[in-house]
């Protein structure tokens, strides 16, 4: 499937905050502000479907 990502579509940005706690640990990084913004700027978080419809 094509890559999701909160902030696109219809997927509010507020649940940035899910794909976060997700992710085990923070190996990459990337930190989540109040806002729901990513740092360091550009970072991309998202999704993606594997398998068969």
């Amino acid at each position: 499937s094509r890559r999701l990502s909160p902030g696109y579509c219809d997927w509010k940005i507020d649940q940035q905050k899910m794909v976060f706690r997700a992710m085990k640990d923070d190996s990459a990084g990337v930190r989540l502000t109040e806002e729901c913004l990513m740092l360091p700027q550009k970072s991309i978080s998202g999704i993606i479907g594997i398998g068969q419809c």
